[in-house]
């Protein structure tokens, strides 16, 4: 699904799962709290998530609501 606003793309995540029940679901950038919630809403659904974010892995992990998006990561 194409997501006419970067506004609803946390909104459009969650519709596509519960309308269209994907395996995977792929993002574009992940960065705002509501895009995080989402994906972990999608994740708990089943959903496998395959997205982008801003950073490198030391910035990701600094940041508290993108930490538990990246997973299987200790530091």
């Amino acid at each position: 699904m194409m997501v006419p606003s970067l506004d609803d793309q946390a909104a459009v995540m969650v519709e596509c799962v519960q309308n269209h029940t994907p395996e995977v679901m792929v993002i574009g950038e992940i960065g705002r709290p509501n895009e995080v919630e989402a994906a972990r809403t999608c994740k708990q659904r089943g959903v496998r998530i395959v997205a982008s974010a801003h950073g490198d892995l030391r910035k990701l992990l600094k940041n508290k609501p993108l930490r538990g998006l990246v997973g299987g990561v200790e530091s």
